[in-house]
């Protein structure tokens, strides 16, 4: 196993106005089929999926890989069928009938604190959850380096929600980002934007740089951003999966 931390990624849409949800934290579906689309080829690229149990829940999500054909381009490049499922749940109150525990997909990892009752956990293990029951508070370096150790990844992406993209910013892990801008506003203070409430302050800045731009149907844009200025050089020649494969 190389001691190079896997590549981390991560993919969201937005509103024009910058946000991720409405106030009352509703699915997000307020993107194209074609955006939609997009977030399965990102996703298929990746090694592991990387979820927040709140998102999981409110867009009930399977965290799978639906499409046969990017299953096939998968497994001609080496990678497994499905990738690896992880998600993060720091209080515990996960419901274990969730669809994504029933729905066909890669193997699931549970990254939780004490706070998960034994019983809950001895229930998600019968059905085939690996869970990881790690220090509060749950520190992104020690579940990336988990996966990795565990499961071989070389690269995972983000799909939400702004509470874990947020703690993967802040522990400088994060390589690239996908942004969809959507032709939709939302409004209010109380809808959620990319880091969470806007009242939350980073205490530190971190830049980036674009190195992909697109123009999509339904008057959307696609962006791609690649972190800069790294405190390394090691870090800031990390290629990722998609520049690796020739895309």
């Amino acid at each position: 196993m190389s001691s190079r931390r896997p590549f981390v990624s991560a993919n969201f849409a937005l509103t024009a106005d910058g946000k991720i949800s409405t106030r009352t934290g509703a699915p997000a579906q307020f993107s194209s089929p074609e955006d939609k689309r997009r977030l399965l080829e990102i996703r298929a690229q990746a090694d592991a999926v990387l979820v927040g149990h709140g998102t999981v829940a409110t867009d009930r999500m399977t965290m799978g890989m639906p499409d046969a054909a990017l299953r096939a381009e998968r497994i001609a490049r080496g990678q497994a069928e499905f990738p690896v499922r992880a998600i993060v749940s720091g209080r515990g109150r996960i419901d274990p009938n969730l669809r994504v525990f029933s729905a066909p997909g890669g193997p699931i990892h549970l990254f939780t604190t004490s706070r998960l009752a034994r019983a809950r956990r001895l229930d998600f293990e019968r059905r085939g959850t690996r869970v990881h029951v790690l220090p509060e508070p749950l520190e992104m370096s020690a579940i990336v380096a988990r996966l990795q150790a565990e499961e071989g990844i070389r690269s995972l992406v983000c799909e939400g929600g702004a509470q874990l993209f947020r703690a993967l910013v802040e522990a400088d892990l994060l390589d690239e980002l996908h942004l969809t801008w959507c032709a939709t506003v939302f409004g209010g203070v109380q809808a959620p934007g990319l880091l969470g409430p806007a009242s939350h302050q980073m205490k530190t800045s971190h830049a980036f740089r674009l190195v992909g731009f697109e123009p999509g149907g339904a008057g959307e844009v696609f962006l791609r951003y690649r972190r800069i200025s790294r405190p390394s050089a090691a870090a800031a020649a990390r290629t990722s999966p998609a520049a690796a494969r020739g895309r």
